[in-house]
């Protein structure tokens, strides 16, 4: 089942199947989200209201979105990797063929973390 997030500003709305966002990432008070598509769209929301926002419209569905660390909350779908020695977190989607995205200087805390939520599915 599609679940939609709608983000809309002034000028323009975007209307976003969650199935399809990668990650988002916080840039002050914006928040970039990263999608399969390879598209990139920066949204006026900090990571805490990314959070409870994505909560409030996804319901039971947010669940497979886990912030991690101060920057990031990740579709836990996607994930493939997890190097806590390294510090990066490689995330495997399908666009065209398979593709991996590498999110680098993820805190090792956040990893561990991280690897045990996901050790616990």
């Amino acid at each position: 089942m599609n679940h939609y997030i709608i983000f809309s500003n002034r000028d323009q709305l975007y209307r976003i199947n969650s199935s399809s966002i990668l990650y988002f990432c916080a840039d002050g008070n914006c928040t970039d989200i990263f999608l399969t598509s390879g598209q990139k769209i920066t949204v006026t929301f900090s990571l805490v209201k990314m959070k409870n926002y994505l909560s409030e419209k996804l319901g039971v569905n947010a669940l497979k979105f886990l912030r991690i660390g101060k920057k990031h909350i990740v579709n836990v779908s996607f994930i493939y990797k997890i190097d806590v020695l390294k510090q990066h977190l490689i995330l495997l989607y399908e666009n065209d063929g398979l593709k991996q995205h590498k999110l680098n200087n993820v805190s090792k805390e956040a990893l561990k973390r991280l690897k045990d939520s996901i050790g616990k599915l």
